[in-house]
């Protein structure tokens, strides 16, 4: 995620964040990126529930 935006919510580099929606929610590590667009956040595809704390994992905010 942009560093000026985790800066706004008191987001440190790997600090873990959770990711929610109307579908769901998981929870995760941040890593603070200057190259990511403030307002946007990036995760990667692939990843299995077990690497995820609870096993909520990126399926759980896809409504799809």
């Amino acid at each position: 995620m942009n560093p000026g935006d985790a800066l706004k919510r008191g987001i440190a580099d790997d600090g873990e964040v959770v990711v929610h929606n109307d579908a769901g929610r998981f929870a995760t590590h941040a890593r603070l990126v200057p190259g990511v667009p403030p307002g946007l956040a990036v995760m990667y595809n692939g990843w299995e529930p077990y690497q995820f704390p609870r096993w909520e994992g990126t399926a759980n905010v896809e409504p799809g």
